[in-house]
């Protein structure tokens, strides 16, 4: 039968329900991806341990014969009932468990404020959990006037002029609150390094684990002059973040600010990615400073960090990418400190996520899963985007299973697929120019670019 594409759209919405469900409910351990091998023999054992046999599916009989069974359960229940409530099925969530490991061949170093990082090596501070502590700081020197500081599980960039600090970010979701030990743990951390005060503090973007401490700040150093983009200001003011108001504004998407003499620059080259206001700033001694697009050693956060708009997420890599003649070290804004390479993996990763799409879409008939009982759309949407999101993680799994943070990889594949559902689905044809986004780096304007 021919079916138009919107025809096979409400076939794939109406159930993909084998997959929809996996790990709701069984007690059995899954095999842990990180033994899977180049042949994929155990990521296919742990999904058929998971979902049941290959040759099960779903038929409308069978869900027919289920809803009479369960009529006439709930009739004999409700014969002694007086109530009409509804009682919903709970959800059993199985919480996910960790089964990675940060690379094993990176080089690990003791954080030094006095020592200059060699390029290419990692601080050791490989348990993600012992940072999660508001009075943890520790300060990594990067150059002769660039340091990366950690603040509980944040990082801030600290800058010494001759006359004064200037700080990237300064963490924390304290709001104002009298006395933040974080807060406070950021100061220690400066003072660990030089007397001097902090004069200037730059937004990367306008999210308050990483600027929620500039209140703080603004009551210990009123005359503190606060930097950011102008359309970070303009999100702050709109939406009344409890972040302090920048004082100075970056007008340009390609900008630039002064300090102490020294030339900063300031690119916000999206209107939306993870915010509709990201900035990466690029000090003059080759320090990097961007937050939440990349992770050290690490594939991104959960829901691809939270992410506003996909596409923009993979527009401002792209410009990261651009810029690899720029830099030296990249404050990635958590953990650790990263490299190019941390950008290469993340659009490597995201690469193959949007290649999986279409197949994990379009490629097997969804015929048998097709309850025409059903008439809940928002059901049918749930199961075709926890499916989707399934093949998806699994088709990428053989290569990068084994990078920290691969445990959320689902999250990652949701991710994906809404944005294609949203931006690409009316262009999902085999060769289809408009199927994927350009993954293809962009280099700065003159004079920092060719």
């Amino acid at each position: 039968m021919k079916r138009t594409p919107y025809v096979y759209l409400l076939v794939c919405l109406a159930g993909l329900g084998t997959f929809a469900c996996i790990g709701s409910t069984d007690d059995r351990e899954p095999a842990t991806l990180s033994k899977i091998g180049a042949d994929g023999e155990m990521l296919s054992a742990w999904a058929r341990q998971v979902s049941g046999p290959a040759s099960a599916s779903f038929r409308p009989a069978d869900r027919a014969a289920q809803n009479a069974s369960d009529s006439d359960s709930d009739s004999d229940s409700d014969s002694d009932s007086d109530s009409d409530e509804i009682q919903p099925t709970p959800q059993v969530v199985r919480p996910i468990k960790s089964f990675t490991e940060l690379d094993p061949e990176a080089t690990y170093v003791e954080p030094s404020a006095t020592e200059i990082l060699p390029l290419g090596a990692r601080l050791d501070l490989r348990s993600d959990l012992q940072l999660f502590d508001p009075t943890f700081f520790r300060v990594q020197k990067l150059t002769e006037n660039t340091y990366f500081i950690n603040i509980n599980v944040y990082a801030a960039t600290m800058y010494v002029g001759r006359r004064g600090v200037l700080l990237i970010d300064c963490g924390g979701h304290s709001a104002g609150q009298p006395g933040p030990t974080e807060g406070n743990a950021l100061l220690q951390a400066v003072a660990s390094v030089t007397p001097l005060p902090i004069t200037h503090l730059v937004y990367s973007h306008p999210h308050t684990d990483h600027v929620g401490n500039s209140i703080f700040l603004k009551q210990v150093f009123p005359d503190l002059e606060i930097i950011a983009s102008k359309w970070a200001a303009e999100t702050i003011e709109q939406f009344e973040y409890p972040i302090a108001a920048p004082t100075r504004t970056v007008k340009k998407r390609f900008g630039t600010f002064k300090f102490e003499g020294k030339t900063f620059r300031m690119v916000t080259p999206t209107i939306v990615a993870h915010t509709p206001a990201d900035s990466y700033i690029i000090t003059p001694d080759r320090v990097m400073h961007v937050v939440d697009f990349i992770h050290a050693n690490r594939l991104t956060f959960v829901e691809a960090s939270v992410v506003q708009n996909l596409d923009g997420f993979i527009v401002f890599l792209r410009h990261l990418a651009g810029e690899e003649a720029n830099y030296d070290y990249i404050n990635v804004g958590h953990l650790n400190v990263g490299y190019a390479s941390d950008v290469d993996l993340a659009l490597d990763y995201y690469r193959a996520l949007y290649e999986s799409w279409a197949p994990s879409v379009f490629s097997e008939p969804v015929d048998q899963f097709i309850d025409p009982g059903q008439d809940n759309a928002v059901v049918w949407f749930r199961n075709f985007f926890d499916t989707v999101a399934e093949r998806m993680f699994f088709a990428v799994a053989p290569e990068f299973g084994r990078i920290r943070f691969f445990e959320i990889g689902r999250d990652h594949a949701s991710k994906v697929h809404e944005n294609q559902f949203l931006h690409r689905l009316n262009a999902a044809a085999p060769g289809s120019p408009f199927l994927m986004p350009s993954f293809e780096p962009i280099p700065p304007p003159p004079p920092w670019g060719p």
